[in-house]
């Protein structure tokens, strides 16, 4: 395995739409379960709202999946 490996792109979404949006950019992904967020918890503005739920479903995807291979 090569030192620079390309990191993994992991989608924890159920969105088709984002699925299609990463494939046509021709990024291999992959999807796991939806991450769970509760999406009516964040605050602010949309992009404040935006940011903090990335960062929360991060989080979530990676307590589910920790093992980065």
């Amino acid at each position: 395995m090569s030192i620079h490996a390309s990191p993994r792109l992991v989608l924890a979404s159920a969105s088709p739409r984002r699925r299609e949006l990463v494939a046509r950019l021709g990024i291999p992904f992959e999807t796991l379960v939806p991450a769970g967020v509760d999406e009516a918890s964040a605050t602010g503005n949309a992009v404040e709202r935006a940011g903090a739920l990335a960062a929360l479903k991060a989080q979530a995807g990676l307590a589910q999946h920790p093992d980065p291979s």
